[in-house]
């Protein structure tokens, strides 16, 4: 029977309160649950246990200040995959991936979605068992699993190119088998930390670069045996962050660097908790969720350096838990399942954190169309310093809310990208402009002016695309010829998206619509500036 980790917890301090029969050691010492944090010393970074009183709450162990909004949204209330706590998740091919461990034998293990909305199941019963406390990672260009707990604690690594075909590169790694460890991508290797069997806590730190031949960085990292902590990768450095430290038997709020495995350098004190989730956006590290000492809560720190913290106000929050999944995905925080008070969860929540976002008014209207653009962008932690316009009519501005005219017919793509410290995004929204010409009743293919388009027209227009372009020709039957050369004339109606000389499948697409309608007729609605009959 596999317990959950904090009925585990729990239990190991029941344990605790029996071997207080052959202990001088105070109840409060052993219990620990409010009773201790993390220093440490300047000089030589080792740690000493600090008392902190039962009375005051672990959230109060640092000093915070607001730091900036997330706006939370729930995407789905209910994800088709099983409400899961033995879940992970992971970020592969532009997609989420949830991977799952307990199941019934009908549900499904692995499923992926580019929205968090609509999700696809790709396995129903992968290779490695049935397994709880496993650990994910992402690692050149493929997914892995690593070790957990099923019916006994496993130390396999597998890994999949499309989640469908997994294959075993070990089916005993150098390290111990165990559950509730951590792992990391880091230096071009994958990394193990930490992590529980039945009867040891272990603070060891192992690494791969291939995920089958494993090397030990340390045996004995100095931040004691953790349960419950989180890992993360920042600024060229992992972390080790919070937890249940078994060294100093209580919650710690300690937060740890090292850029080699072996030696680790304390930062700074997070506030003492355990089962929270650590993941890196928008220019900082987040910690979500989680549990002070038997309260489960749903608050969200930030750190833009890892030694100070700061709580950030969330509006529309998701339910407090803890063993919740939580990655980083198109410029979110995306939260997903978990455990809280009322049971198992499969919902989907996210909140951006840095993402660039325009509009522009109006964006339909005849030429000349002159449009005021507004940046809308977010960004959380840090201050956007950047900005690039890209018009789509081959002028592009850096000012952050720019006025442009666009003197030509056609529909344009506009593009916004957005700097700061450490993040880029882009918004492109296709079509977003479209100028029209109100003074233009014929369409520049129909000749005869009868509000229709021969087969003779259409061929014309046919003409112009397998040749790659057209220019004008005064003496033709249109004023056009096909091919490239002098463009001192008005562009042709079927050049618009984008107008650029060039008669694209598009285009051609949009002509032998009109062609095999009855007629056509100017409007300011149509994608060219005609509409069909």
């Amino acid at each position: 029977m596999i317990i959950h980790r904090k009925q585990r917890w729990y239990g190991r301090k029941a344990i605790a309160v029996l071997f207080l029969i052959y202990s001088s050691l105070t109840l409060s010492e052993l219990l620990g649950i409010d009773a201790f944090g993390l220093s440490a010393d300047s000089a030589n970074k080792s740690l000493s246990p600090k008392s902190i009183s039962p009375e005051k709450s672990p959230k109060a162990l640092i000093p915070y200040a607001d730091n900036g909004t997330l706006n939370w949204i729930q995407a789905t209330a209910a994800a088709p995959w099983a409400y899961c706590c033995t879940h992970n998740t992971l970020v592969f091919d532009e997609k989420i991936w949830v991977i799952i461990g307990y199941l019934h034998p009908e549900d499904h293990h692995v499923w992926y979605s580019s929205d968090g909305v609509n999700w696809t199941s790709v396995m129903a019963t992968p290779p490695w068992c049935d397994r709880g406390e496993f650990q994910t990672v992402v690692f050149h260009d493929m997914m892995w699993v690593l070790g957990g707990f099923s019916y006994d604690v496993q130390h396999d690594v597998w890994y999949s190119t499309d989640g469908v075909d997994w294959i075993q590169a070990t089916g005993h790694a150098a390290w111990h088998p165990r559950a509730y460890h951590q792992s990391i991508v880091f230096d071009n290797k994958i990394w193990v930390i930490g992590g529980e069997d039945p009867f040891d806590i272990f603070n060891d730190v192992w690494y791969s670069s291939d995920g089958a031949n494993w090397t030990e960085a340390t045996d004995n990292a100095i931040w004691g045996m953790l349960a419950g902590f989180s890992t993360t990768v920042f600024r060229d450095k992992m972390w080790v962050i919070g937890g249940f430290n078994y060294s100093y038997r209580g919650l710690t709020g300690g937060v740890w660097s090292s850029e080699d495995g072996a030696y680790w350098t304390y930062e700074g004190d997070c506030g003492a908790r355990i089962d929270q989730e650590a993941v890196v956006a928008g220019g900082g590290i987040w910690l979500t969720g989680g549990d002070y000492g038997g309260d489960e809560t749903n608050s969200v720190w930030s750190s833009t350096d890892g030694a100070n913290w700061n709580l950030v106000t969330c509006n529309s929050h998701w339910s407090a838990r803890e063993s919740h999944a939580i990655v980083n995905f198109d410029g979110k925080i995306w939260v997903l399942g978990g455990i809280d008070d009322y049971g198992v969860k499969n919902d989907v929540w996210y909140a951006e954190v840095f993402n660039a976002h325009f509009s522009g008014v109006p964006v339909t209207d005849t030429v000349p169309l002159t449009v005021q653009f507004t940046d809308e962008s977010i960004s959380v932690l840090e201050t956007i310093t950047g900005w690039l316009w890209d018009f789509g009519d081959g002028t592009t501005s850096t000012e952050q809310h720019p006025v442009h005219t666009y003197d030509l017919r056609g529909l344009y793509d506009v593009s916004l990208t957005v700097t700061s410290a450490s993040n880029t995004d882009t918004e492109t929204k296709t079509g977003y402009i479209h100028v029209t010409d109100a003074e233009h009743p014929y369409h520049s293919a129909d000749r005869d002016q009868d509000h229709k388009i021969s087969l003779s027209e259409l061929l014309r227009i046919i003409q112009f695309y397998n040749s790659g372009g057209l220019h004008c020709q005064s003496g033709t039957e249109d004023g056009y010829d096909p091919g490239m050369g002098d463009q001192a004339c008005d562009l042709h109606d079927s050049d618009y998206n984008p107008p650029d000389w060039t008669i694209k499948m598009s285009e051609l697409l949009r002509i032998i619509q009109l062609f095999r309608s009855p007629g056509y007729y100017p409007c300011i609605d149509g994608e060219d500036g005609f509409c069909v009959d």
